[in-house]
């Protein structure tokens, strides 16, 4: 086993988006993903990007850990990849002579790892179920044509026909069985080195027929030239043509997935930064209800408080007219009427200034020093609240760009490669199957 293609020594440190990194730990990290199928990139970075981030996440999701997109030295994502990597090295990445050993399902709506359907493609374009120049030209990218070659494999066998190969399945075994009858019949029993097992030359595909108006014609040189051009020529231009657009689809494919994932992260950033502000405006929330709460509190007081003060006014009124009702009791009434009336009056004035002290020393040992804390409280949540809405506001404005950059920029973009995509998937199907109309 290589030193890239397994984590030699352990990481020295970790490996992620957002982590202080060591080159060498990005490198190995590469390799071995590259090694199980999940990384398709450049192996000789020293950084990490998003393609090496969406195939740790890829390889954390399908083996059940933790989806984080990051490695730690001793941690579950490492010891799943060395297993992993002693696991496959050992028994797929490295075939029987003249077997063909799958990682993984091949297959519509499989796992499809591109190491492991070009091993099919190539057997089954050995075997003549293919066409032949497949058997060179094959992409490792499940399509139709693999698909159909599957079921027609397992149909001309007697296998149950589903369009796919397990490990170690019905249709492998099947597959592995006529590889190795083929190759003992051919004297070949050794690997090529490659990713694909070694497999019989394939079929080469009789030349057209000549033409019916030269056959009968002139000099014996005629005969010759049909013998030498059909085969060389006619059907070699639409295995062409569809190599070429099997290569622009997948270019097509690569610039959409970069634009998806940069569209996705887009949104995710976008959802994060919501999520935080939603928590902000909740706690916003909570602290009006407080608020309302607190100001009922204080409203209560200040009735409590006028209504003592009006008591004490009334008091003082009734002393004033009992002072009066006195005098009118002296023999000079009008004399006595006015002299009671003063005296009740002081008396009254005397009665309503003590039972004013009286009330403001009530509402200084109880209501005022209550009100006091609360009339504190509102002050403190009306900063607060103040200062979650000034906090706020930048993230709100951040949201606003990436809403702006999705909808004008990443958005379309995705859009017109997705349309482009399709475009070059349809002419691919065309050029493989010209006689479907």
């Amino acid at each position: 086993m290589s030193f890239f293609t397994r984590f030699t020594g352990g990481l020295s440190g970790p490996v992620g988006n957002g982590l202080i990194t060591h080159g060498a730990d990005v490198i190995k990290t590469r390799h071995a993903l590259k090694t199980l199928g999940y990384y398709d990139g450049k192996t000789d970075l020293e950084y990490t990007d998003p393609a090496l981030d969406h195939s740790i996440r890829q390889f954390q999701q399908e083996k059940g850990l933790r989806v984080d997109g990051r490695l730690f030295p001793g941690g579950e994502t490492e010891r799943e990849i060395n297993r992993t990597l002693l696991t496959e090295e050992g028994v797929h990445t490295k075939p029987a002579p003249g077997t063909l050993q799958i990682s993984d399902e091949v297959g519509n709506n499989r796992t499809n790892r591109r190491r492991d359907v070009r091993r099919v493609q190539t057997a089954l374009s050995g075997l003549g179920v293919l066409p032949s120049a497949l058997a060179y030209e094959a992409n490792g990218l499940i399509d139709h044509r693999t698909e159909d070659g599957i079921r027609t494999f397992q149909r001309n066998n007697n296998l149950r026909e589903d369009g796919m190969l397990r490990p170690g399945g019905e249709t492998e075994r099947t597959l592995n069985a006529l590889i190795r009858l083929q190759s003992d019949e051919r004297g070949s029993d050794g690997t090529d080195g490659g990713d694909t097992p070694p497999l019989p030359e394939p079929k080469p595909e009789p030349p057209p027929p000549p033409p019916a108006e030269e056959a009968p014609e002139d000099k014996p040189e005629k005969p010759d030239k049909p013998d030498e051009t059909p085969p060389e020529d006619k059907p070699e231009k639409p295995d062409n043509d569809c190599s070429d657009l099997e290569s622009a689809v997948e270019k097509a494919q690569q610039a959409y997935d970069d634009a998806a994932e940069k569209l996705e992260a887009a949104e995710e950033e976008k959802a994060a930064i919501q999520e935080t502000i939603q928590a902000q405006l909740d706690k916003v929330e909570t602290l009006e209800s407080n608020l309302e709460t607190l100001q009922s509190q204080l409203e209560k007081i200040d009735n409590t408080i006028q209504k003592e003060k009006r008591e004490s006014k009334n008091w003082g009124r009734r002393g004033r007219y009992l002072g009066m009702m006195a005098g009118t009791r002296f023999p000079n009434k009008g004399s006595a009427i006015r002299w009671g009336g003063k005296i009740g009056d002081v008396g009254g004035r005397v009665l309503e200034e003590g039972l004013d002290a009286i009330t403001d020393e009530k509402m200084t040992s109880t209501l005022k020093d209550e009100r006091t804390a609360i009339v504190q409280q509102i002050e403190e949540i009306q900063q607060e609240i103040a200062a979650i809405r000034n906090e706020i506001a930048e993230p709100l404005s951040k949201i606003d760009a990436l809403e702006s950059e999705i909808n004008e920029s990443l958005q379309p973009a995705a859009d017109n490669l997705q349309s482009d995509l399709e475009e070059l998937q349809g002419a691919l199907e065309n050029c493989q199957n010209p006689n479907i109309e």
